[in-house]
């Protein structure tokens, strides 16, 4: 006999229920330090506000410097953008 899937019936969460579960996944799974610390340093930069497609672009970049310069592994200098 074959199974059919059952749809499941979704409902929107109320923004008091949002808010309530927000604030237990802060306090079940705390932020660890690191990303704490890499997310004031981006702000300090003023890279916190960054697009997509401004970090794919960047990527891009790099890639084509680090091919251009014969690179195998991470940058170890930086193209100026």
């Amino acid at each position: 006999m074959r199974r059919t899937a059952t749809p499941i019936k979704h409902r929107r969460m109320t923004e008091r229920e949002l808010r309530s579960f927000a604030a237990y996944v802060r306090v079940a799974a705390p932020e660890p330090d690191i990303l704490r610390i890499v997310g004031e340093e981006s702000r300090r930069n003023g890279t916190d506000e960054l697009t997509l497609q401004q970090i794919n672009r960047i990527i891009r970049r790099t890639r084509a410097h680090m091919k251009a310069d014969g690179h195998r592994g991470r940058a170890e200098k930086w193209p100026v953008w």
